[in-house]
């Protein structure tokens, strides 16, 4: 899998705020964070990397990291039924 979910996302951080961060480890393909229907953040994002083995990368450089003030879970993205 080429894409990891980042939970407990600081609710303030934007798309460009997640991927600045992300980026320092790999090319990033995409950057999604989750909205309510009145547009506001819901606390998770998801990311793309150009292959599985940067995403593999991601999970284990960022996992348990903080971004911003919050302590961040990475963990690969399952795809939805």
């Amino acid at each position: 899998m080429s894409r990891v979910i980042i939970k407990n996302v600081p609710k303030v951080f934007t798309e460009k705020q997640v991927v600045e961060h992300f980026s320092k480890l790999d090319e990033i393909t995409d950057c999604k964070v989750a909205k309510d229907q009145q547009g506001k953040s819901r606390g998770f994002a998801f990311v793309g990397f150009k292959n599985g083995a940067s995403a593999g990368k991601a999970k284990k450089m960022f996992d348990n990291t903080y971004l911003g003030a919050s302590r961040i879970k990475v963990d690969y993205a399952k795809l939805k039924n």
